[in-house]
């Protein structure tokens, strides 16, 4: 057996940054309440996805080399996470309303770009 063989053997553990899976956490108090907060006033809000995916169909980043094509990707990414938390039905079909409009945005290329 190679020195870098051995060396990985004896680091090599379980998973650790695995998921405890939907649903297998639960939190109480502030923290709680924040995130039901931000899922009800801001994650829901579906005029807020339709300004982000407008972002994309009008190709706003062009004229000033913006960065707002990140905002849909970051705000879906803590919704997912957030709905795995709570399981929430109403935000589970924002996002999926979101996904849908998204793919009407994308560029006869295959591309989805603001640029």
């Amino acid at each position: 057996m190679l020195l870098q063989e051995r060396i990985y053997n004896k680091m090599r553990i379980s998973n650790v940054f695995s998921s405890l899976g939907i649903g297998a956490y639960k939190y109480s108090g502030p923290f709680d309440s924040a995130i039901r907060n931000v899922m009800k006033n801001h994650l829901t809000n579906q005029e807020t996805w339709d300004f982000f995916v407008e972002q994309y169909r009008t190709e706003a980043d062009v004229a000033d080399l913006g960065w707002r094509g990140e905002y849909w990707g970051k705000m879906m990414r803590g919704s997912v996470l957030t709905y795995a938390y709570t399981k929430s039905e109403e935000l589970y079909s924002v996002l999926e309303y979101t996904v849908r409009n998204m793919l009407g945005a994308q560029k006869p290329c295959g591309r989805f770009t603001t640029y």
